[in-house]
C-alpha cells in the first residue's frame, strides 16, 4: 500500500489503522491459499451415493474413519453453512438425529465433526481435515514494514507499507483430506 507523508502526519492513526488493514487483507491471501492448497493436494475418498448434503457429509466423515483418519473439522462456505441449517429445519431434524447436532447460533456438528464456516472456502464444496496430518509451516515472522525507498518513492513524497511472512501449508498425508 503506498500513501503521501502528508497523510501520515496529518492523520496519526494510520500507523495503527493501515497495518490492522493490511493483515486484513494478507489473511484474505492466506486463507484462499490454505484452501487451494489443501483442496489441489486432498486425495481422500469423496465416496457417495446421497444427494441430500447432512446424508453426503455422514458419508465422507465415514471415509475419512474408514482411512483411518479423525474428522478434526470440516470448512464450509457461509452459504453453504446456511444450506445446512435450512436443510435440518426444513425436514425436523431433532437435536442429535443421527449424530447431528444444530445449535442455536446455528454451528452444526455432525458425528462429533464441527462444521466451520469460513468465506474464502468454495460455496457448495467441503474440506474435512484430519489435522494431525496438516501443518503451517513458518520461517519467518509476519512482519509490516514501512519503506519511503522504493521506486519513486522520494520523488512523489510517498510510503510503501509492506506486510509479508514467510510461510507454506504442509498436508503431510494428502488421504488425510477430503
Amino acid at each position: 500500500a503506498r500513501f503521501s507523508k502528508q497523510m501520515a502526519k496529518q492523520l496519526p492513526y494510520m500507523q495503527s489503522t493501515l497495518p490492522r488493514l493490511l493483515m486484513r487483507d494478507f489473511y484474505k491471501v492466506e486463507n484462499a491459499n490454505f484452501w487451494s492448497t489443501v483442496t489441489t493436494a486432498a486425495t481422500g475418498s469423496t465416496t457417495t451415493s446421497e444427494t441430500d448434503d447432512v446424508k453426503a457429509i455422514i458419508d465422507l466423515l465415514a471415509n475419512q474413519a474408514n482411512a483411518n483418519f479423525n474428522a478434526s473439522f470440516a470448512i464450509v462456505n457461509p452459504s453453504q453453512l446456511a444450506r445446512l441449517n435450512k436443510l435440518l429445519y426444513t425436514n425436523g431434524y431433532y437435536q442429535g438425529s443421527g449424530g447431528v447436532v444444530s445449535a442455536p447460533d446455528g454451528s452444526i456438528t455432525i458425528g462429533g465433526t464441527p462444521i466451520i464456516q469460513a468465506s474464502w472456502a468454495t460455496d457448495d464444496k467441503i474440506l474435512i481435515i484430519d489435522a494431525d496430518y496438516l501443518e503451517r509451516v513458518e520461517t519467518e515472522s509476519l512482519t509490516i514494514e514501512f519503506a519511503m525507498e522504493d521506486s519513486d518513492n522520494f520523488q512523489r513524497n510517498l510510503i510503501t507499507a509492506r506486510i509479508e511472512c514467510l510461510e507454506n501449508i504442509n498436508l503431510m498425508l494428502p488421504t488425510s483430506a477430503i
